[in-house]
């Protein structure tokens, strides 16, 4: 019998760019949609705030893309031995004296 533990931060990843790209879609949007009106760009801000939306979109992505995952810590209650798990397979962790 195993009990697993895992960590906030394995449980959130996500999030950040979830809200990234909802505030990057939302300024796509104001950039494209006098276009969609027939209406030309008519100032370089327009191309500032595409750059800056496609920049909060990619740049969160990016970092939790390449954020490495916490190992879950798993007890067996059994034996009382501690392991971590790392791609699927279980390294028992040296008891340490807390005395």
């Amino acid at each position: 019998m195993f009990l697993s533990l895992r960590t906030g931060r394995a449980e959130s990843k996500g999030i950040l760019t979830g809200v990234a790209f909802f505030v990057g879609a939302v300024g796509l949007v104001l950039v494209m949609l006098p276009n969609l009106f027939g209406a030309p760009y008519s100032s370089n801000l327009d191309w500032w705030v595409f750059f800056l939306s496609v920049l909060v979109i990619i740049a969160p992505a990016i970092w939790e893309i390449s954020r490495p995952p916490m190992l879950p810590v798993v007890f067996n209650r059994r034996t009382q031995e501690i392991y971590y798990d790392q791609k699927g397979e279980l390294y028992e962790v040296d008891p340490i004296s807390w005395t």
